[in-house]
């Protein structure tokens, strides 16, 4: 793969991770404690998917350790 095109992959999966953890964490906390909640889940979500993002292995360990329990 060329640089360019491995450059736009990182950043569709940064993207996709990133809303991913968020929305995860807006609609969670929306269904415990409401507005507040689902600010607080937001900031978490968005916080936890950046760094989780910066290393795909890191993602798919815990991945891998979710679904195999």
């Amino acid at each position: 793969m060329d640089r360019a095109s491995q450059s736009v992959m990182y950043g569709l999966w940064i993207v996709c991770l990133v809303g991913m953890a968020t929305a995860i964490g807006i609609f969670s906390g929306w269904e415990a404690n409401g507005w507040m909640g689902a600010a607080t889940g937001g900031v978490v979500g968005y916080g936890s998917g950046a760094l989780v993002s910066q290393a795909p292995s890191l993602f798919f360990d815990l991945l891998f350790a979710l679904l195999s329990d």
